[in-house]
């Protein structure tokens, strides 16, 4: 990766290896790791990081500062008509899976109920759990057969401004077919959550976390991004929006060399069963409410150790692949 004729970021990347701290060490793990980074947003994240690098040097608390506003702006990006930069011409090495993708494949993907909530649209709801409440009647309703969306109109409306507020990231989904073997467990959202490695859904007994898993088919990408230059693409160290935690410290990029259904594979959470869960990214589409399929509350966490043990699994498991693994500190 072109990182490598940068020696001062390079250095820095390895240093933040070694930290002691997982986030900082997880980020540049990924940065020394990543090798599908296109050429072009490469070097427009490098102007960034080098514009912004302190004096003294470069800093992951600066960096990450960096790395979130480059992810609102060209990936999240909210002002009308400027496209997400996963899906533009700039990525166009990564988006060959818009035509190996069978457009009727069944993507699913979970969605946090607080973070729709309280980052996106409250509607007409008071609190998290009365949209959990009226999501539990719908897809009761659902499975019951006797589903009819006029019966919903609160729940309606609500779909409807969680799409005009949404921004255009990327969606993170995996497949049907890859979920429905664990949809009969009793506590198949928790197993779920940490196949698909989403440590930030963190819940309690006396504060359990809402969740939501939405299903759909890839036609309804296709269709409504045919005359882009793709979309669908292989996910890499620059399509997510880090929140206020820093650098996803769960994601592991794909090797390339094993990238043969240029997908990901997630980090599984949950060292006894250990899964290579496939991920990938689609364009933004509107919701509707058919997509809301399934609703559960989590009641665990997942602690930093627990991360750092399935990046290390992951990373074993995978290592052989990795163009840079040599370039990881001992």
């Amino acid at each position: 990766m072109a990182f490598k004729d940068h020696n001062e970021f390079f250095v820095f990347l390895k240093d933040c290896a070694r930290d002691a701290k997982l986030r900082v060490q997880a980020a540049g793990q990924n940065f020394i790791l990543e090798e599908s980074e296109a050429l072009d947003r490469e070097a427009e994240y490098l102007r960034r990081v080098q514009t912004a690098r302190p004096a003294m040097g470069y800093a992951y608390d600066s960096w990450a500062v960096v790395h979130k506003a480059h992810g609102e702006d060209l990936v999240a990006a909210k002002t009308p008509g400027v496209a997400c930069a996963t899906f533009t011409d700039a990525n166009r090495p990564n988006l060959g899976l818009s035509t190996q993708l069978e457009t009727n494949t069944q993507a699913v993907r979970i969605e946090s109920l607080n973070g729709l909530f309280y980052k996106v649209h409250q509607g007409d709801y008071d609190r998290p759990m009365d949209l959990f409440e009226d999501l539990r009647r719908w897809t009761a309703a659902v499975d019951r057969g006797n589903a009819h969306e006029d019966d919903f109109p609160r729940l309606q409306d609500w779909v409807q401004g969680l799409n005009r507020n949404r921004d255009q990231r990327p969606a993170w989904v995996t497949t049907f077919a890859a979920v429905s073997p664990h949809m009969a467990r009793r506590a198949w959202a928790a197993r779920l959550r940490d196949a698909l490695g989403l440590a930030h859904i963190a819940g309690s007994a006396t504060a359990q976390h809402p969740i939501v898993l939405l299903q759909y088919p890839l036609q309804r990408v296709f269709d409504a991004h045919r005359a882009a230059p793709g979309w669908a693409a292989i996910p890499t160290v620059f399509d997510d929006v880090p929140g206020s935690a820093g650098i996803n410290h769960v994601f592991f990029p794909p090797a390339r060399s094993e990238a043969a259904q240029k997908m990901g594979a997630a980090v599984d959470l949950d060292g006894s069963e250990n899964l290579d869960m496939p991920e990938f990214l689609h364009a933004r589409i509107d919701y509707q409410l058919g997509d809301f399929r399934c609703v559960a509350l989590i009641s665990s966490q997942t602690a930093d150790a627990q991360v750092a043990a399935a990046r290390s699994r992951h990373l074993g498991k995978h290592r052989t692949h990795f163009l840079y693994a040599g370039d990881l500190p001992v």
